[in-house]
């Protein structure tokens, strides 16, 4: 795959060719250029060596606690549980939008 696409693999039982202009990063540029949102404003969570430049590109990235030793490693925030992660930004960005009465967050 030399010059044409990177080797990677989720799990044990795949190996993934991803060509060097499409990535889970490259994603999130277009996402941001679409949608006018900068990586600053950016979260990306997962949980394995196929995320480490994905989450290393936003700026805040959370890996799952079982998730890939190399992961953890480049990783500052770990977590066990992606839905109270998930709830708490969601609880912090638009209680205060909308004026949510009796909002807490995890």
């Amino acid at each position: 795959c030399d010059n044409v696409c990177e080797v990677t693999s989720s799990n044990a039982n795949n190996i993934e060719f991803i060509p060097f202009e499409n990535s889970k990063t490259s994603g999130l540029e277009k996402i941001s250029q679409k949608l006018d949102i900068k990586f600053s404003e950016m979260i990306a969570f997962g949980d394995n060596e196929n995320d480490i430049e994905f989450i290393a590109a936003a700026d805040v990235g959370y890996a799952v606690a079982d998730g890939s030793p190399l992961l953890l490693e480049h990783c500052k925030n770990i977590f066990n549980n992606v839905i109270k992660i998930i709830d708490k930004i969601f609880t912090l960005i638009f209680c205060p939008l909308f004026c949510v009465k009796n909002c807490s967050t995890v």
